[in-house]
């Protein structure tokens, strides 16, 4: 099963891809590992994005899409754009998609630690990630 983890930051979209193939985990290379949202003002630009993570995820032949929730107010509340973003994702047709909260990611790293050095994953994919990483080993402990 594939997984693309997403962390939504400024105007990306920072993703990663893993894999669980046998009981293993595999951090997939990917053509990209940002997406930007260009024009958040314009349907276009949206559209846009749209149809460019849409084509990301079908050429990777990704099963589902794990996402990092943010907070809608507060000090640490996301931007505008990333829900733009978010939504966007959720649209695509015929894909699966989750959104994760940080506590979530926190609770399956205290019983699944990871070091993601090890694996590779550059570190302003980490989040991304780990994402993808909480939302796969959810589903081995059928939580999700």
């Amino acid at each position: 099963m594939r997984v693309c983890g997403v962390e939504f930051k400024g105007g990306e979209a920072i993703v990663a891809l893993l894999e669980r193939d046998r009981g293993l985990f595999h951090w997939l290379p990917c053509r990209t590992s940002r997406i930007t949202l260009k024009d958040d003002a314009n349907a276009e630009g949206i559209r846009h994005f749209q149809f460019t993570f849409a084509k990301l995820i079908e050429d990777y032949k990704v099963d589902h899409v794990a996402m990092i929730s943010r907070p809608h107010k507060g000090r640490f509340a996301g931007e505008g754009a990333t829900f733009k973003m978010e939504t966007a994702i959720q649209l695509i047709e015929n894909l699966n998609s989750t959104l994760l909260e940080p506590s979530d990611i926190k609770s399956v790293l205290s019983r699944f630690p990871v070091n993601e050095q090890d694996i590779g994953v550059k570190r302003f994919q980490k989040e991304a990630f780990l994402a993808a990483y909480t939302w796969l080993n959810k589903q081995l402990a059928g939580t999700e």
